[in-house]
């Protein structure tokens, strides 16, 4: 499955935000039930056939697969899901992005303390001690900004707000509007830090003098470099988080089943006028509609929506339903 679409779903609770779901129509008897291969291929003689004739039936090696057994996992108990794992996914990548910002912060002042003559290292320490609790705080406050914006989009400039198409589905017009609410908030918090610092900045050049009032100049380029490495960190986490879900959705209400060896059974039959024609089986395994619900729940649930019972109640959706099976079919 592409991640974009398990990341709709894991948005919405890493947000802490569920909207009313949007009534959608898809008709189950256009979707495909794809053939996959022949499964047996089994010759049965026509009447009057010969004395002790023999029958025999190939049976082909199947892999391990994993099939669905009941129809019970609606887009509710999905949607349910979702908003559990996402919360567990905010919790764990927020807390390893603040453990991430503190041990570069850390690193970032002592390796400065240390590249300053014992004259300036007092001054310094002084200097350390008010900038850090505003870069801490700072750090503190954006994390869980960068892991929400982080799992809607790449993550975009701040300064520049993503356009909302007017014409698009209401719900990525929710979710572009959920965009802009971030970047206007990491905007305001960025401005906040600069106006602080900018204040120690000038109070610094009265107390320690230019040389270690420059030291905020690398403070500042070092938090624009860990704020773009913190992005890359917690992009890489969602997708650890993703993955996981990934999994556990596509298992809900399905059994694995064991991998079977090939066979070639021979049977001997004595004669028999069964008036029976002679009568070729190829058969064909094909995705079962009970899969084929489940895979409807999972998507319902990824995008928001609620089935409707015709597409008088709600927009017909079905070619998007079907485009979205094709593209999880090419991912297995």
């Amino acid at each position: 499955m592409k991640r974009v679409g398990i990341l709709s779903g894991l948005a919405l609770g890493l947000l802490g935000c569920q909207q009313a779901a949007v009534l959608v129509y898809v008709d189950l008897d256009k979707v495909p039930l794809q053939a996959s291969r022949t499964l047996q291929s089994l010759e049965i003689q026509g009447a009057n056939a010969a004395p002790k004739t023999k029958r025999s039936v190939e049976i082909t090696p199947r892999p391990e697969k994993v099939v669905s057994i009941d129809r019970e996992h609606s887009a509710a108990a999905i949607r349910a899901l979702l908003e559990s794992e996402s919360a567990e996914a905010r919790k764990i990548i927020t807390e390893r992005l603040a453990l991430y910002y503190q041990s570069e912060i850390d690193e970032f002042f002592d390796s400065e303390y240390a590249g300053l003559g014992p004259a300036s290292q007092a001054a310094w320490n002084s200097y350390r001690d008010k900038v850090r609790p505003i870069f801490e705080k700072y750090a503190k406050e954006r994390g869980p900004l960068v892991v929400s914006l982080t799992v809607l989009t790449e993550f975009p400039n701040p300064d520049e707000l993503v356009k909302i198409d007017t014409e698009a589905d209401p719900a990525i017009q929710a979710r572009t509007e959920n965009i802009r609410i971030l970047q206007r908030e990491i905007n305001a918090l960025d401005q906040r830090y600069e106006a602080e610092i900018s204040k120690l900045d000038s109070t610094a050049r009265d107390t320690i003098g230019d040389s270690e009032a420059r030291m905020n100049q690398r403070v500042e380029a070092k938090r624009k470099e860990i704020n773009d490495r913190a992005e890359r960190e917690a992009r890489q986490q969602v997708n650890v988080r993703t993955d996981v879900l990934n999994e556990r959705l596509m298992s809900l209400g399905a059994k694995r089943l064991p991998a079977r060896a090939g066979a070639s059974l021979s049977v001997e039959l004595g004669a028999a006028d069964t008036g029976m024609k002679g009568v070729t089986s190829n058969r064909q395994s094909v995705v079962p509609p009970a899969d084929v619900h489940r895979q409807l729940q999972v998507w319902l649930a990824l995008n928001g929506y609620d089935l409707a019972d015709s597409p008088a109640t709600g927009r017909d959706l079905t070619q998007d339903f079907i485009k979205w099976r094709a593209s999880l079919n090419s991912k297995r």
